[in-house]
């Protein structure tokens, strides 16, 4: 079986502790459709906080799928080059997440999360 989970994790996340609670559980609920060797998930989206369903996936569930077999493969595409938008030198997606919009993103995000797309 094929899953492709995509945006999952949204602004809500980012200010609920609940919300992050919310998503991690539905999340939770995909593996019961994979089976060994034969299933595939996909997970597509942004990170929006540093405990959100991504963080959870990475420190959690990856270990816990690797030691029981499964294959884990990541690709992680950050908006930009560097750690602030306003002083990134890159934009590797400048039609939609240009500087400004990396800014106002920011601007609406605690310090601690990274604009990165997952």
């Amino acid at each position: 079986s094929y899953v492709i989970a995509d945006d999952l994790v949204g602004p809500e996340d980012r200010d609920s502790m609940v919300e992050r609670q919310k998503t991690i559980q539905f999340i939770k609920d995909f593996f019961d459709v994979l089976e060994k060797d034969k299933g595939v998930l996909f997970f597509v989206g942004t990170t929006w906080h540093t405990e959100d369903a991504f963080a959870y996936l990475d420190n959690e569930v990856r270990p816990a799928m690797v030691k029981m077999g499964f294959k884990w493969h990541d690709l992680r595409i950050p908006a930009h080059d560097g750690e602030d938008p306003a002083t990134a030198q890159k934009f590797y997606f400048p039609n939609i997440l240009p500087r400004e919009k990396c800014l106002e993103i920011r601007a609406l995000k605690p310090v601690e999360a990274a604009v990165e797309a997952v």
